[in-house]
């Protein structure tokens, strides 16, 4: 590790930086939610290739994803592990088409996401 540096080669800066400030007590343990899209899968494989429904349902500007968030799979997820209902520690992120969808759903639901990472 390069002397001042939080990582070594292949190490994850952000999951360092978490680790020193969840031991240090600044910050509680995070439980991570991650959603990959939908596919359709194809009706022959010999002549059809499988749909995902990345575009659909990451770039749209409705609010279809944040209700399947909060309606469905945060809930699923309190089930057996223990979220905060306060936004001001949730946080919700994505690059590219998922960083349209994080930033669509913080705009429409700042009662229940208020740190965005795009």
């Amino acid at each position: 590790m390069a002397p001042g540096s939080l990582t070594k080669p292949g190490d994850s800066k952000l999951r360092r930086y978490f680790d020193r400030l969840i031991a240090s007590g600044a910050m509680p343990p995070p439980v991570g939610v991650f959603v990959n899209p939908g596919v359709v899968p194809a009706q022959s494989s010999d002549s059809q290739q499988a749909r995902y429904n990345r575009s659909y349902e990451y770039d749209a500007l409705g609010d279809r994803y944040v209700r399947f968030l909060a309606e469905e799979l945060l809930p699923e997820v309190s089930r057996v592990a223990p979220l905060t209902a306060d936004p001001n520690l949730r946080a919700i992120g994505g690059s590219s088409s998922g960083a349209i969808c994080a930033f669509t759903a913080a705009r429409q639901r700042p009662d229940l996401f208020r740190r965005v990472l795009t």
